[in-house]
């Protein structure tokens, strides 16, 4: 019989050793230098929620939903005109881009942003954000667009506010997170070819959306959809199913208008809607009753 000799055993004996040494390293991920939003690809996370007290790593987080809106109002007889490219966020030491160009490109579809005296707003951003603990908001100005108009004459417009603390604000997972970015134009300093707004003119606030549009739909058809769009944008900003009965409410509606629209295969509506919806404060927006009529055999829905 074939003895081992001792060298030869303590070598065969420490291979399991070595091989459950191999597998016991653990990987963890950690935030890039470049930023995401709602079509910059996914943001690093893991199929488990883990405790993680580094701010500057994610494992695995909710995601909040986020709004965020731009409004802004100018001086009697004077207007101005804005262009937002970039929207960051700070997190722990490192800035994280959550907005771009693109993103506000689907929301609204005239840009730069107009404002006068009666005021107005533009949607920013419609999109989700991990559910971390944020110390600022930094907005991009290109002030190359922006521009001051008193009568007849016009002047470039900078913009000092770009920076603004948020307070260790942390979205709610399940809440409609709403940023109010605020420009008082009223506050333009002008002198002859140039305009200065100045930082403590630019101001941001966190909220909720509270808006509201409610209504019904006759016939109650189980196909049909409800859908309302920010102002003149190409994709719907919500969508619901009307209830058994007919009525619908659509929430989580910042302050503005809205076109709504109504869709249910084989039916139209039988009065179009044509005019836009001011939504403002918590208190609903009703509709009259929306009535659908069959589509003619053969017609096209």
């Amino acid at each position: 019989m074939k003895t081992t000799s001792a060298p030869a055993l303590i070598f065969l004996l420490a291979l399991p050793i070595v091989a459950l040494l191999g597998c016991s390293t653990t990987a963890t991920n950690t935030y890039g230098g470049n930023g995401v939003g709602a079509d910059a690809g996914p943001w690093p996370q893991s199929p488990n929620r883990t405790t993680n007290t580094n701010p500057n790593t994610q494992t695995d987080v909710p995601n909040a939903p986020l709004l965020i809106v731009l409004r802004g109002t100018t001086a009697e007889k004077s207007s101005m005109r804005v262009d937002i490219t970039q929207i960051d966020f700070k997190l722990g030491d490192k800035w994280i881009t959550q907005v771009k160009r693109p993103d506000i490109l689907k929301n609204e579809t005239v840009t730069p942003f107009s404002f006068g005296e009666k005021g107005g707003a533009a949607l920013l951003a419609n999109t989700l954000i991990p559910k971390r603990k944020y110390a600022q908001i930094r907005v991009h100005w290109d002030e190359r667009k922006a521009e001051f108009q008193q009568a007849e004459a016009k002047a470039a417009l900078s913009i000092k506010g770009g920076v603004f603390d948020l307070t260790d604000w942390t979205p709610d997972e399940k809440a409609p997170n709403l940023l109010t970015i605020i420009l008082d134009g009223t506050k333009i300093a002008h002198v002859a070819n140039s305009a200065t707004l100045a930082a403590e003119a630019c101001t941001v606030t966190a909220g909720v959306a509270k808006g509201s549009i409610t209504g019904s739909v006759t016939p109650a058809l189980p196909t049909s959809r409800i859908e309302v769009y920010w102002n003149t944008a190409k994709l719907p900003f919500r969508s619901v199913a009307p209830n058994t009965d007919g009525t619908f409410t659509v929430d989580q509606l910042p302050d503005g208008k809205y076109r709504v629209v109504v869709r249910s295969p084989g039916y139209h509506l039988k009065t179009a809607l044509k005019d836009l919806i001011s939504v403002t404060g918590e208190k609903p927006v009703t509709m009259e009753k929306l009535e659908l009529m069959q589509e003619a055999p053969g017609t096209a829905t």
